[in-house]
């Protein structure tokens, strides 16, 4: 089955940006700290950083901590600009 891409607008600061996602993963609710890494585009490590800092909250579910898509992107709106 091909993977469509579909674009994911974020604004931050009065700046738009708009990241290429596979079609599954702009619909799902939630997304593993990996996923949530590539799409903003930092690491692994700041991602469970900004968890652990209380700055970005996750789930847990079972063994894999979730991201939420709403709360990644309230956490790149409130992000402190250059």
């Amino acid at each position: 089955m091909p993977h469509h891409t579909r674009g994911l607008a974020i604004e931050l600061a009065g700046m738009t940006s708009t990241l290429e996602i596979e079609e599954p993963l702009s619909h799902r609710l939630a997304l593993s700290v990996q996923e949530a890494a590539k799409v903003v585009g930092i690491s692994r490590r700041q991602i469970y950083e900004e968890m652990s800092r209380g700055r970005l909250r996750s789930i847990k579910v079972g063994k894999r901590r979730l991201v939420p898509h709403d709360d990644l992107k309230h956490w790149l709106r409130t992000r402190p600009t250059a």
